[in-house]
């Protein structure tokens, strides 16, 4: 494995040649023997692993640190679609590992797929996410006009949210305890369980029957 240009081609890239279940440490010492830089692997676990571990064909074994990272057979067209259609905000070039996926799976059939469609599905997506933006922005405007102060605002806003489905992960200043699938840190690798306070508030958002993390609550070590 040669230096990749960008760190997310270099981790899933670890992750294929590794030839086996590879763990954070063994995936660490890849990619810092490949020439990537220490920075490659704070992205990873600043949250880049997050996305990673949606790419159609890395698999997840284990928790904690028995967790480890494959290389496997592509999800099904059928799951990438749903990904490309629910994670709008995922990064362009994790949008465009489903979407071969899918192009895969539709040749498989018989059934092509039109770059004039995949434009037109690619541009509702997006039209979705900023529309959703708007909407918050003119809602913060329309009631800090009316004079309310923060603590109202915080509240309407989160109505306003939870109308959408969306779930907060807890509030600014708050003490928790530290759970990696709802926070992230700057500094630090707590275990899960320790003492921490938020920084920044997150969300998850509920869709049918499932969960998914939109955004992880920032933390800190209390």
């Amino acid at each position: 494995m040669g230096r990749a240009a960008k760190p997310h081609d270099a981790l899933i890239a670890a992750i294929r040649e590794a030839g086996g279940p590879i763990g954070g440490r063994e995936l660490h010492r890849a990619i810092r023997e490949a020439g990537q830089p220490e920075s490659t692997w704070e992205l990873w676990r600043a949250g880049l692993k997050d996305w990673i571990v949606l790419h159609p064909h890395v698999r997840v074994t284990g928790t904690g640190a028995a967790k480890r990272y494959r290389w496997g057979k592509p999800v099904s067209a059928k799951t990438a679609l749903t990904h490309l259609a629910q994670r709008v905000k995922a990064p362009q070039w994790l949008r465009e590992a489903w979407r071969e996926v899918v192009a895969a799976g539709l040749k498989a059939t018989g059934i092509g797929i039109s770059p004039k469609l995949r434009a037109a599905q690619e541009r509702q997506a997006r039209i979705g996410a900023v529309r959703a933006v708007a909407e918050l922005a003119i809602e913060v405007e329309e009631i800090a006009h009316n004079g309310a102060d923060g603590g109202q605002i915080v509240k309407r806003i989160r109505n306003a949210l939870a109308h959408k489905d969306l779930i907060p992960i807890g509030a600014a200043g708050q003490d928790t305890v530290f759970d990696p699938a709802l926070h992230r840190i700057e500094v630090g690798d707590p275990k899960k369980g320790a003492p921490v306070f938020i920084l920044r508030p997150g969300y998850s958002w509920r869709y049918r029957n499932e969960v998914m993390i939109i955004e992880h609550a920032l933390v800190a070590k209390a």
